[in-house]
C-alpha cells in the first residue's frame, strides 16, 4: 500500500526545548473518534467517523482557556463555532483519507 505524505509540522523544536510554532489547527481521528484544536478551542467527537460514514451529531466543544479539563460542553451555547469547526474537521478527514473506513 502506498503511504500518503504526513500532514503537520515538525516536532524538532520540542526536542531542543523550544515550543513548536503552530498556527494551523491540529486534527485527529482514532477508532472512530475525532478532534480538532485551534487556539483556545477544542472540538471533540465521539463516534463521528464510523464504518458507515460521518456522524456530526457526536461533536462537543470546549474552551480550553476557561475549562482545561474539558468538563463544560459549549456545543449548545456556540453552535456556529461548533459547525464551522466540524466543517473544517470533515474537510481535513476527506483530504487525508479518513473515509471510506476499511
Amino acid at each position: 500500500h502506498a503511504i500518503p505524505p504526513l500532514d503537520g509540522i515538525s516536532p524538532g523544536p520540542s526536542f531542543a526545548g523550544q515550543s513548536p510554532e503552530r498556527t494551523a489547527p491540529m486534527f485527529n481521528e482514532h477508532e472512530g473518534h475525532g478532534s480538532m484544536q485551534h487556539g483556545r478551542w477544542k472540538l471533540v467527537g465521539r463516534r463521528v467517523a464510523r464504518n458507515d460514514g460521518y456522524h456530526p451529531e457526536g461533536w462537543e466543544l470546549y474552551d480550553l482557556t476557561a475549562d482545561r479539563t474539558e468538563t463544560r460542553d459549549l456545543a449548545d451555547e456556540d453552535p456556529e463555532r461548533l459547525a464551522a469547526m466540524a466543517e473544517q474537521w470533515k474537510a481535513w478527514a476527506d483530504r487525508v483519507g479518513v473515509f471510506p473506513k476499511r
